[in-house]
């Protein structure tokens, strides 16, 4: 799943590589108890807001923005309950017990259901690269930036040692900081100056985690 509200995404994977295609979420839940109709109503709110949080907790990309998905344009919920059922429950809210298991239960089986269709997986997720592809930015254009850098830029060991430092959860915690820099910017939270001077701090500690006293980064930030 990889979108904000109205877009339509999802993944395939091909050779290696995770893809976005159309896709959709499809959520029943089961209640054996009788629900009223406003009852019924709220326990769909209270499945949609669940599902909303399985994906955003998995970071999940718009297709056809830089925001965070919220689900997909295609999506469906049916809550279905026993009427013949002698318990009645009135209460469907996330204050109430039903809405606890409501929410547990759909958060648990989206994350399911998105890691066996798409291969959306916090281990997936856990690469800076997969997370700068919100962005828009990915290796060619990193390598580009690189290219215009002082010293002695061989393309073949960029490109290894850029690989092999994608999946360090450090690197990946760093990255995840700044983007989300960048969305409290985008969301009117920080300005924007304020927002730069906060990312670059977070961009000098980048040497350190890697270990490397020749990162320029006044270079690399321009």
């Amino acid at each position: 799943m990889a979108e904000e509200q109205g877009d339509t995404a999802s993944y395939y994977q091909e050779h290696g590589e995770v893809k976005m295609i159309n896709g959709t979420i499809n959520t029943i839940v089961l209640i054996n108890a009788s629900l009223p109709a406003y009852t019924l109503t709220r326990a769909m709110m209270t499945a949609t807001e669940a599902k909303t949080v399985a994906i955003q907790e998995l970071m999940a990309p718009s297709r056809y923005s830089h925001g965070i998905a919220t689900g997909s344009g295609t999506d469906m919920i049916a809550i279905v309950s026993n009427n013949t059922s002698k318990y009645e429950l009135t209460d469907s809210g996330k204050h109430s017990k039903l809405g606890e298991l409501i929410g547990t239960c759909v958060i648990e089986a989206t994350k399911e259901a998105l890691a066996k269709q798409s291969l959306l997986t916090p281990i997936y997720q856990r690469d800076f690269l997969v997370r700068l592809k919100r962005f828009g930015i990915t290796e060619e254009h990193i390598w580009k930036a690189a290219c215009k850098l002082q010293g002695d830029n061989c393309e073949e060991h960029f490109r290894k040692e850029l690989r092999r430092v994608t999946s360090i959860p450090t690197m990946v915690g760093v990255t995840s900081s700044i983007l989300h820099i960048v969305d409290e910017v985008a969301w009117g939270l920080l300005p924007e100056q304020e927002g730069k001077t906060a990312a670059f701090s977070s961009m000098c500690g980048v040497p350190y985690i890697l270990n490397s006293k020749n990162i320029p980064l006044d270079e690399a930030t321009g």
